[in-house]
């Protein structure tokens, strides 16, 4: 009998397994938490083994590279799809390349219903919605049999998604015996991804509180006072919040990561060694290497991996300002380059406490949102009005 993992921790979520099964015995189902598992059908099952072959998270580990690693500081030249991007823009820049070619673009967005999926982009429009974080785990669905199938048809492709999805797309692939020379990867120093069930229970509480319905959920966007440490949420009425604890409610909580998959605390991708052909994340502590290049608007880092990733560097240079970093210049601001995110309160008793008493609980524990600290955020409103929160800070 197939057994796909001992643990939990064991599985990232890639949906290699299932995209490998030749008689589509497999399918992704939500557990308790919320995170999407593999299970067996066994009246289908052929036990071929296949899915234990292909799974890259259990099966291959660090990954071996004997290209020399370039490593950028960069920002993409037009400032308004910098403005409109989590960092410098080099995800924009990047995908650029493929869609002028007539290629595909795969990455995370939002979908109406705010939940978060991989989709397939071809044209600027599609591929716009894949910018910025996104912090909840992506839904992979088909997307990793719709990568082979534009592949096949001699379609340049570029994959964007957390390590552990880049790994599972290539394992998935080379078993296929899918050819991959037109396919491109980026992979993002990920911090590990929260639960779509509490995201959602989250959505919910704060239109609950705000008695109104939530349009539109914007990770880290840029034009806010408190950017990078920032969210916004705008309301189907056109109203928006930027400040209030409801806001800050959800980055409170991925931060605690107590509602991170179980996988992302044992995570083997926390490393300089990269699955994407280029690595892409937010520049953090530019100001100490490079203080000449920081940027109020956003610097992206940017790894260079592979040949690959070269040739689509060397694409995209016409478009942007760099400047040659190090490894010693970036990991040192960087958690996830040194190893898995850490928990520091106790998992279990939060998920406990979720399955007991529900969402309000664990918002009122781990999220900051309680009496104490609305109170105090209505009389520093308050004393900002009547400006004398001003003159208190000033003396």
């Amino acid at each position: 009998m197939i057994t796909l993992f001992e643990k939990k921790q064991d599985c990232c979520g890639c949906t290699a397994c299932k995209t490998i099964c030749p008689v589509s015995a497999i399918t992704m189902r939500a557990d308790e938490e919320g995170f999407l598992y593999p299970e067996i059908d066994k009246a289908l099952c052929i036990e071929c083994g296949h899915c234990n072959s292909v799974c890259a998270f259990q099966n291959n580990g660090v990954k071996e590279n004997n290209y020399q690693q370039q490593i950028y500081a960069m920002k993409i030249k037009d400032d308004k799809v910098r403005k409109e991007s989590s960092s410098g823009g080099a995800f924009t820049a990047i995908s650029d390349v493929i869609l002028e070619n007539d290629g595909s673009v795969y990455g995370a967005a939002h979908d109406v219903d705010l939940s978060t999926m991989h989709i397939r982009a071809t044209d600027a429009n599609a591929r716009n919605r894949c910018r910025g974080s996104k912090y909840v785990q992506s839904d992979m669905r088909d997307n990793f049999r719709l990568v082979e199938e534009d592949l096949k048809a001699g379609k340049e492709v570029l994959f964007t998604g957390t390590p552990c999805q880049t790994a599972g797309l290539i394992s998935y692939l080379t078993f296929a015996g899918c050819a991959t020379d037109n396919l491109y990867t980026a992979d993002l120093i990920c911090h590990g991804v929260p639960s779509p069930l509490i995201f959602r229970d989250c959505l919910s509480f704060i239109e609950q509180k705000a008695k109104k319905q939530i349009r539109e959920y914007l990770h880290r966007p840029k034009g806010t006072p408190d950017w990078p440490n920032n969210e916004k949420i705008i309301f189907e009425d056109g109203t928006f919040d930027e400040k209030s604890r409801l806001v800050r409610l959800w980055r409170t909580l991925f931060y605690s990561v107590a509602f991170h998959r179980p996988s992302c605390l044992i995570c083997k991708y926390t490393n300089i060694l990269r699955y994407g052909d280029v690595t892409i994340a937010d520049f953090w502590g530019i100001e100490h290497s490079m203080p000449e290049f920081k940027d109020e608007s956003g610097v992206s880092l940017i790894f260079i991996n592979s040949k690959k990733g070269e040739v689509l560097f060397d694409q995209i240079k016409d478009k942007i300002l760099y400047r040659k970093s190090s490894i010693e210049n970036c990991r040192p601001y960087q958690q996830n380059l040194q190893g898995p995110s850490i928990c520091h309160i106790n998992r279990d008793d939060c998920w406990k406490l979720y399955h007991k008493h529900g969402f309000p609980a664990i918002a009122k524990k781990y999220g900051g949102y309680n009496k104490r600290t609305i109170i105090k955020e209505y009389v520093k409103l308050f004393l900002h009005k009547i400006h004398l929160l001003e003159f208190i800070k000033k003396d």
